[in-house]
């Protein structure tokens, strides 16, 4: 159950700074209880409260300013991939504050092995960031399908793993002093939009990525209260563009990560090797007029059509967000997004915006946003006796 503090703190990180009038709205709290969250927030060196600012000719005793105290916590989120991990310090307010890539062949170790060297990477990470603020969870992405509770991964096709308790087997080097969190990476990302990003406002969001080896998604509902599990577990890089299509690793023919994936993106443009979304960026902008009218053609693209039209009438979003390798898609290719929302019925008869992923780091910020949801829920009980310098 969240506590009254926890009610108050996710509040201002959902909507930022306030007066301590607004978050007594917000919140649904009486005053005097959010009077009280706010000192024990500011005790725990989690926000600052600022002196009301004196208006003439207002009625009223004037309500005092809370915010966010930068950098008063921390989280360790932790993107695993297939050919590396890449793990960063994020605060409450989705400031990153250190970040490092491993390089790492994930998919060609035995799970075990693969997690151990990721704790270990985790224990490093800590040890360097130990002089910034308590520290109050890990969050793990993983590019696959959950359980409910997130603790075991029932299928990861990129790197080949298959009910692999995850959350265990990183307890086991860096033990249970702080809450470890496992998600899935798209839903991740969605949830970083949502919060912080291109989702903003959304009441249907529907996020689509694409990764290296793969295609991710997830939805998300307004009217829920935001988790890292999202609403659905969807798998939209295995919807089939083409029955007589190329055989997937899910054993299907023609799912569209075979067409979108960051690897035949790439390739589509005619680049030499798999491009991040600046290179990809780069590419489009280089490419002549006769060039990308060939690319707006090719069957990376034609698939692309087809899947988000797809998805657009069975899941009706009234915001579609293009994460990873599509964001430059949706910021270079309007036309093309045109003619997605000219032959879908759904955006005929509703509003439907396509629109370029706002956050680089979507998947990482997400990942923090779940490490982040015990604190928000008693920040009390995880920080304990643990103060903010």
């Amino acid at each position: 159950m969240q506590t009254a503090t926890g009610r108050l703190l996710e509040s201002l990180v959902r909507h930022g700074s306030m007066t301590r009038a607004e978050a007594t709205l917000d919140t649904q709290l009486a005053r005097s209880a959010v009077g009280v969250a706010a000192a024990e927030l500011a005790r725990l060196g989690l926000i600052n409260i600022l002196p009301a600012a004196t208006r003439s000719g207002v009625a009223g005793r004037p309500s005092p300013h809370l915010e966010l105290r930068p950098g008063g916590a921390h989280v360790i989120a932790v993107d695993v991939r297939a050919d590396s991990i890449e793990l960063a310090a994020i605060d409450l307010a989705g400031n990153i504050l250190h970040q490092e890539r491993y390089e790492m062949a994930v998919r060609e170790h035995l799970p075990r092995e693969a997690l151990l060297e990721i704790a270990d990477a985790i224990k490093k990470t800590i040890a360097q960031t130990a002089h910034l603020s308590p520290l109050c969870g890990i969050g793990l992405a993983i590019p696959g399908i959950m359980t409910q509770d997130s603790a075991i991964a029932r299928t990861v096709l990129s790197l080949n793993w298959h009910n692999v308790p995850i959350r265990s087997v990183i307890e086991e080097t860096l033990g249970r002093q702080v809450p470890i969190t496992v998600g899935h990476d798209a839903t991740l990302g969605a949830l970083a939009e949502y919060l912080r990003g291109a989702g903003r406002g959304a009441k249907r969001l529907l996020y689509l990525t694409s990764q290296p080896n793969g295609v991710g998604s997830a939805m998300i509902s307004r009217h829920k209260r935001l988790n890292s599990r999202g609403d659905h577990t969807l798998q939209a890089g295995h919807l089939n563009v083409n029955p007589l299509g190329a055989e997937c690793a899910c054993g299907s023919r023609g799912c569209l990560e075979i067409y979108v994936n960051g690897r035949a993106l790439s390739r589509s443009l005619g680049m030499r090797r798999t491009g991040s979304p600046d290179k990809i960026r780069q590419r489009l902008m280089m490419l002549g007029p006769g060039d990308l009218a060939k690319f707006q053609t090719s069957d990376c693209m034609g698939a692309l059509r087809i899947g988000l039209v797809s998805l657009i009438n069975t899941l009706a979003p009234d915001r579609v967000v293009l994460a990873g390798a599509l964001a430059p898609i949706g910021e270079f290719l309007p036309s093309l997004l045109g003619e997605v929302l000219a032959m879908s019925v759904v955006a005929a008869v509703e509003p439907v915006e396509l629109v370029p992923a706002a956050l680089d780091q979507d998947v990482l910020i997400g990942a923090a946003e779940q490490a982040f949801e015990e604190l928000k829920l008693d920040p009390v009980r995880v920080l304990g006796g643990k103060i903010a310098p």
